[in-house]
């Protein structure tokens, strides 16, 4: 493992690393500096998030959503701190899966603590992509490939969206029965379904692209990263392992929402809750804001609104979740303060991949 690997984990050589990077890539060429293309990108996303959080509250009264957010009673606090926890735990778990199928292990208890950690960078970056990136890096301090690291994490990506689709086409009954617009069930079927057929693509790249474009190596990582995840897809034991894992860790999205709502003494119905999470859970993953805030708001409180939830109530809510997990992600920064690389072998180890 090089020393700049190495460097990568150390918080104080961060941008060093990606400054080296540049130069060495740049040599003789035009190079975009890739730290100006970050900070252009966090500034976007910041103010996509900061015009859709104004957007809301030129349209509802901020003293109703203080008011809301100022009955959260702390006896529920510790219920709910204790179960962000359990979702890291599991989410840790069903990664330390995959990443032992691609020849990436570094254990649960690491998996677990790297959990943590990408949790405070998923409050700090766009999307879910920088705390993936952190993930990956992490690995790779560990002595993991940079490739096997990739692959590690991009299936447990790619997984996790499967099931959260599957989620959603499967409540789209129970969703179509307890709201008020009918058209947003329609829309989220149209949705889902147009997912499910991007799932379909993705993993017949192999044999929908042409060779011609092998030469291009972007779409031999995207052809990898498809035929990794059919591998997964077509392994039982996996599958059995890591489908629950990811059904778990998207529903206790939507318990929380449920305690924080129990908490404000805010009325609602605990299953179409947890069924309209699933949306903004969808909405969340894409990389245009900031760690979701915006875009969480705002479809909340559009799906919350469909089972009678008030604005301001739907928009509290979304508040205290966005809160709760900005919290519950000061423990990962601390952790990425006092964490060292051990720069250990890249591991070996392969999961059988036989279908049974």
């Amino acid at each position: 493992m090089t020393s700049d690997i190495h460097s990568i984990m150390h918080p104080m050589d961060f941008c060093g690393f990606f400054r080296s990077e540049h130069r060495r890539l740049g040599a003789g060429r035009a190079v975009a500096d890739p730290l100006v293309s970050l900070r252009t990108g966090l500034i976007l996303r910041l103010a996509i998030s900061l015009f859709v959080i104004a957007a809301l509250f030129h349209f509802i009264d901020l003293g109703l959503v203080v008011d809301r957010l100022r009955l959260l009673r702390p006896v529920f606090l510790a219920a709910i701190f204790a179960l962000v926890f359990v979702q890291i735990v599991l989410f840790a778990v069903r990664w330390s899966f995959i990443a032992e199928f691609c020849r990436a292990g570094i254990g649960v208890a690491l998996a677990v603590r790297f959990s943590i950690i990408s949790m405070f960078f998923n409050q700090t970056l766009p999307g879910t992509l920088g705390a993936d990136s952190i993930r990956i890096l992490l690995s790779v301090g560990e002595g993991v490939s940079v490739k096997l690291a990739f692959l590690g994490v991009a299936i447990d990506r790619v997984l996790a969206l499967i099931v959260l689709i599957g989620l959603a086409a499967a409540s789209l009954p129970l969703l179509a029965m307890n709201i008020v617009e009918t058209r947003l069930a329609y829309g989220m079927a149209g949705l889902t379904g147009a997912l499910v057929l991007g799932i379909v693509v993705f993993v017949s790249l192999p044999a929908l692209l042409p060779q011609a474009w092998l030469r291009w190596r972007v779409v031999r990582v995207l052809i990898e990263l498809s035929q990794a995840t059919s591998a997964l897809l077509i392994n039982r034991r996996l599958v059995t392992l890591t489908v629950p894992l990811a059904a778990a860790v998207h529903l206790i999205s939507g318990a929380i929402v449920v305690l924080c709502a129990i908490a404000m003494n805010i009325a609602l119905d605990p299953i179409s809750t947890m069924i309209l999470m699933l949306p903004t859970l969808l909405a969340m993953a894409i990389p245009i804001s900031i760690a979701g805030w915006g875009v969480r708001e705002g479809t909340m409180v559009i799906a919350l609104g469909q089972v009678g939830v008030l604005p301001a109530d739907a928009l509290a809510l979304s508040v205290a979740f966005g809160l709760i997990n900005m919290l519950a992600g000061i423990p990962g920064g601390i952790l990425w303060l006092i964490w060292r690389p051990r720069r250990a072998p890249v591991v070996k180890r392969r999961i059988k991949l036989d279908p049974g």
